[in-house]
């Protein structure tokens, strides 16, 4: 099990991040909380590993297909054979690692993770899975760290601003997390799930009217959304 106060230091799985760590000049991190800066300055002088061939778009599109689906068994299955069949390609990789969280095996889709890392460490989306990772696992100075860090290279990623107000949330930093999840909204106005987060900050602080407003941007298209509360 997987202790909240661990951090990168007491957990062997996690030294693929600063050894796939990409130079400070593409989105590196400004924070030294945890030492991991220094570390991976380090490392700052490694490019991305050199892309060999690639699956078709129609097994790209298939897998996605599956994820929505949820037919999670069938998806991982192909995810696997991509990593066999292109393993310096980043799609097969980032795609069985995805499987792996949608499943409930987030520490055991790290490893993948970080080996899409490695092949494209300039890729914003692939630290902000990885902050959604971490945070499940409930290392929330890390997970702060990769949003950041996705943040650096896109600082359009909804799902990057979403995550670092839910991981602000988990250290009871409201106000930071408030300004996230206005900042996703602003990027994306008709995502539901940050409304949904605003909303239950809002009610947290026992604002009813402005967090009624947010839960109602998603009820009214989705009446029957059971999930915002």
């Amino acid at each position: 099990e997987v202790n909240a106060g661990q951090g990168y230091n007491g957990l062997g799985y996690l030294d693929p991040l600063i050894l796939y760590a990409s130079p400070l000049k593409q989105g590196g991190l400004s924070s030294d909380k945890s030492g991991l800066s220094t570390q991976i300055q380090k490392a700052s002088g490694r490019r991305a590993l050199p892309a060999g061939q690639s699956p078709t778009q129609e097994t790209i599109q298939r897998i996605s297909r599956l994820q929505q689906q949820e037919l999670f068994q069938e998806a991982e299955s192909l995810a696997r054979q991509l990593t066999v069949q292109f393993p310096r390609h980043m799609f097969g990789w980032h795609a069985l690692s995805q499987v792996l969280s949608q499943t409930g095996r987030a520490k055991e889709g790290l490893e993948p993770l970080f080996k899409a890392i490695a092949l494209r460490p300039a890729e914003s989306a692939l630290y902000s899975d990885l902050c959604a990772a971490l945070l499940s696992l409930r290392l929330l100075e890390e997970s702060e760290l990769s949003a950041r860090r996705a943040l650096r290279l896109d600082p359009h990623n909804v799902l990057a601003w979403n995550h670092l107000g839910n991981v602000f949330r988990q250290q009871k930093r409201i106000s930071g997390a408030e300004a996230c999840y206005r900042r996703a909204i602003k990027e994306k106005p008709d995502y539901w799930a940050v409304y949904s987060n605003l909303g239950n900050v809002c009610a947290e602080q026992l604002r009813v009217d402005e967090s009624m407003a947010s839960y109602r941007k998603v009820l009214d298209p989705q009446p029957d959304n059971f999930e915002v509360f």
